[in-house]
């Protein structure tokens, strides 16, 4: 199930935890990583957050330098979407 508190702060709920995706969503850099009880192990199934916590796990990545010849964008982590266009290019054209 994916649940967002915002627009930009998306929340991935699963049986065994929770994915946190730091703004902005659409280019991160960072995330982390709950990870509860199994749920399915309970006398009766609930979410995996009433579940006890058994530890978690933060993730960072710099986003890369923006390429020469790209300008500055006004939107947050915007030079990302560089990237993401050369990954779909390479995709098409490979």
């Amino acid at each position: 199930r994916l649940h967002s508190q915002g627009p930009l702060h998306p929340q991935v709920y699963c049986q065994h935890g929770v994915a946190l995706i730091n703004a902005p969503a659409n280019c991160p850099s960072a995330a982390s990583y709950l990870k509860y009880a199994d749920a399915a192990e309970g006398e009766s199934p609930v979410p995996c957050c009433a579940q006890p916590l058994l530890g978690s796990v933060d993730f960072s990545r710099p986003l890369p330098p923006r390429p020469g010849g790209f300008p500055e964008v006004a939107y947050p982590n915007g030079m990302g979407f560089v990237y993401v266009a050369a990954a779909v290019e390479a995709c098409l054209y490979s």
